[in-house]
């Protein structure tokens, strides 16, 4: 998704019904995985995303919201073997907090963190999408598009990065995404899953 670069997991949703009909690899269906790869969701509103992440056999959960794409503010709040601290992005500053409510001032971002910068490294990076297929499956008995690819990471020194989405037939939202790639030699994966969230009001620092 786009939202804001910190890698922090997500749930899985069962999938009912088989694929639909796929095709791999033709241009319309490559520069559909890389306008999902670029854009992800334009909300104009806050997000909240589950997030379940693997990595070296190890498994957690969090709960993500994000402000929206354009900006680089949101909250991580722990779920499942992530300990207890929460982790809050504003104004370019990070803090951390052991409640969700008094929270400690840990650095300022560097311009890299900027979701700008961050899109136009995406954005660049996309030129080397491959492996795309194009599809339909249901999730929970709604329709969606499954759109997935790989591409060549330079934010992550050339590394190759497997995406899925799922996007909901009826209103366009990405729905759910699966990410995995190699570090250090592991597979990592995450799965998010993502739903509006109009009504959440991130913390006020003083």
């Amino acid at each position: 998704m786009r939202q804001i670069a910190v890698a922090l997991g997500a749930a899985f949703i069962g999938l009912i019904g088989a694929a639909g009909s796929a095709h791999a690899d033709d241009a319309a269906c490559l520069e559909r995985f890389r306008e999902l790869l670029v854009g992800g969701n334009a909300s104009k509103e806050p997000v909240r995303i589950h997030v379940t992440q693997t990595f070296a056999g190890n498994t957690n959960e969090n709960y993500f919201y994000s402000t929206g794409p354009d900006t680089g503010d949101g909250l991580m709040q722990p779920l499942k073997n992530m300990g207890d601290t929460w982790v809050l992005f504003r104004d370019r500053k990070m803090y951390t907090s052991a409640d969700g409510k008094a929270w400690t001032l840990i650095r300022e971002l560097d311009a890299a963190s900027d979701p700008a910068a961050a899109r136009n490294r995406l954005r660049e990076d996309s030129a080397t999408a491959s492996s795309s297929v194009c599809g339909e499956e249901a999730i929970d008995g709604a329709p969606h598009e499954v759109v997935e690819g790989e591409y060549v990471s330079s934010l992550m020194q050339g590394a190759k990065v497997f995406h899925k989405y799922w996007v909901s037939s009826a209103t366009g939202w990405i729905t759910r995404t699966e990410t995995r790639s190699k570090v250090a030699g592991n597979e990592h994966v995450s799965i998010q899953v993502l739903e509006p969230a109009p009504g959440y009001e991130f913390p006020t620092i003083k």
